[in-house]
């Protein structure tokens, strides 16, 4: 019983690991030269995060330049604010002409 739950501890550290790495990004998103990457020749870890967004370049950039603890926040689920970033304030959900 007790090696069964050490493997399935491990299984699942393993599988925490990887989706913490690359949440969100394709196969080739994970294997392609990114801008930086000649900075870290070796690393030792390498995270790749990715998701589509449905809109152009000018609508999505708005909502990037507000980014950020104590501006616009970071866009996460908000039971992820509440749990990891309690004294965080929830994401905006409009766009602040203060923070452009």
């Amino acid at each position: 019983m007790l090696v069964a739950g050490a493997a399935l501890t491990g299984v699942g550290y393993v599988a925490l690991q990887r989706l913490g790495r690359s949440f969100g990004s394709t196969s080739a998103e994970r294997h392609r030269l990114l801008p930086g990457d000649e900075l870290c020749p070796e690393p030792q870890i390498v995270t790749t995060h990715a998701t589509t967004i449905h809109a152009p370049p000018s609508h999505v950039w708005p909502w990037l330049v507000q980014l950020g603890w104590g501006r616009g926040q970071w866009y996460t689920a908000r039971w992820v604010d509440r749990l990891l970033f309690p004294a965080n304030g929830p994401s905006a959900e409009t766009l602040r002409p203060e923070l452009q």
